[in-house]
């Protein structure tokens, strides 16, 4: 994979990894599902499956480039998705969180290929 190929996977990874672990969160889970606050064994899972997603993005940009470049691109990756994300809930929370989510599987997808095939 290029450069470009993994900063696109990893945004998209870092993307879906905070809109999971903002679900964890009372109002941003009001503000997509409306079924009230998450439970706690909930919010464990969301914040599990959150984190698992951003240190896959950290795997991929370090595997790349090794670990000096690779934690530059993945922190610049995690900013770019924390401001996307941001704006996105503040004002398309709906279609924005499924846009996310559908790049995030689309990441995953691609990174498990690269993973598994070499």
């Amino acid at each position: 994979m290029s450069l470009w190929q993994v900063m696109v996977c990893a945004l998209a990874l870092c993307l879906a990894g905070m809109l999971v672990l903002s679900q964890a969160m009372d109002r941003h889970c009001d503000q997509l599902v409306s079924r009230g606050e998450p439970g706690p064994a909930l919010r464990v899972v969301l914040r599990l499956a959150g984190a698992a997603l951003m240190l896959l993005a950290l795997w991929l940009c370090t595997g790349l480039r090794g670990a000096a470049v690779g934690t530059i691109v993945w922190l610049g990756c995690l900013s770019v998705a924390a401001l996307a994300l941001t704006w996105l809930l503040a004002y398309v929370p709906g279609p924005g969180a499924v846009l996310v989510a559908m790049g995030g599987l689309a990441a995953l997808a691609g990174t498990l290929w690269v993973a598994f095939t070499g």
